[in-house]
């Protein structure tokens, strides 16, 4: 004996509710969950500084003049060779150390891709 459509179709109907209905978990458990205060602290918390503006730039420069100081007759003039030099090598640096670390985090992103924790 043969299935009649109607049976067919509650039949699929049965099936993609309960599909459905297991698969709502599932997506609960991807919510990043992020709180809905936006703050500038990591992961888009609300951050509480231990400074204010002020007292962190007042440490800067007290830093600044500090180091300043302790260097002084070893810090080259801006003009100098040496300075230009210096200047290229740390860039290039930078570069290098900047592009490892982007490598490393779109391999983080793939990894968290394929196995979401």
């Amino acid at each position: 004996m043969s299935k009649t459509p109607r049976r067919l179709s509650i039949f699929w109907i049965r099936v993609l509710f309960l599909v459905g209905l297991l698969g709502l978990p599932i997506l609960a458990g991807c919510d990043e969950g992020f709180p809905e205060e936006s703050g500038e602290g990591p992961g888009h918390r609300p951050q509480h500084l231990g400074l204010l503006p002020d007292q962190e730039l007042a440490i800067g420069q007290q830093a600044y003049r500090q180091v300043l100081s302790e260097n002084r007759g070893r810090i080259l003039p801006a003009d100098e060779g040496s300075a230009f030099y210096a200047e290229r090598v740390f860039r290039a640096g930078t570069k290098r150390i900047a592009t490892r670390c982007c490598r490393a985090a779109a391999m983080r992103r793939s990894m968290a891709r394929e196995c979401p924790s």
